[in-house]
């Protein structure tokens, strides 16, 4: 357990700490480079919106059997940043299953996500435990989302995976590769051409 963090000792002094490191990494989003992107996608999703405003979203809504699969995703004692937990699903009434497939049809139905889903708690995570652990750029956040959301993200990655697609370059934040893949291609390329002078 971190008993200090930049210096402070109590408790309060600490979750200050993390709190203003946080705030700064998180806040910097008004850069040129992100208005520029944003108003790139706003554009570009006006479009895909208008050519495809009559298409159905059958397809979409989620099935029993998908509602079955969604929650079949969810692990034992994992951290939520609300009360309700996966054992709460787990051990639920089937009714719960049935509202909760009412509310994830109603928002793809109507386009709209409740505010609670966009909620979360940064908790700090040590990025180098060999390096300095009373420095808060020693940390990086993790954010803890509402059960619920987490359920309508697993909802919406399996109706919606089929149509995503990224560079066959990507390691990072893909299905059954990592950077460390890259890394190792980097290192024995590396060390190929060291070997070699």
């Amino acid at each position: 357990m971190v008993t200090r963090v930049d210096g402070e000792t109590s408790e309060q002094g600490v979750a200050n700490a993390f709190r203003n490191h946080f705030r700064n990494v998180y806040s910097n989003h008004e850069t040129p480079a992100h208005l520029s992107l944003r108003d790139e996608f706003i554009g570009k999703f006006h479009a895909y919106y208008n050519s495809h405003i009559n298409d159905t979203l059958a397809p979409f809504y989620l099935s029993w059997a998908d509602m079955m699969d969604i929650m079949s995703e969810l692990k034992a004692g994992k951290s939520s940043a609300s009360f309700i937990k996966p054992e709460h699903i787990f051990y639920g009434s089937t009714k719960l299953v049935c509202h909760l497939q009412l509310l994830f049809n109603s928002m793809i139905q109507h386009g709209f996500v409740v505010t609670d889903f966009l909620k979360g708690e940064i908790t700090p995570i040590v990025k180098d435990s060999r390096g300095d652990v009373a420095d808060s750029s020693n940390y990086r956040g993790i954010t803890l989302g509402v059960l619920i959301s987490k359920l309508f993200e697993i909802a919406l990655n399996r109706k919606i995976i089929p149509f995503l697609d990224s560079d066959s370059l990507q390691f990072g934040f893909k299905r059954r590769t990592s950077t460390s893949h890259a890394l190792y291609v980097l290192h024995s390329t590396i060390d190929y051409f060291t070997k070699r002078n």
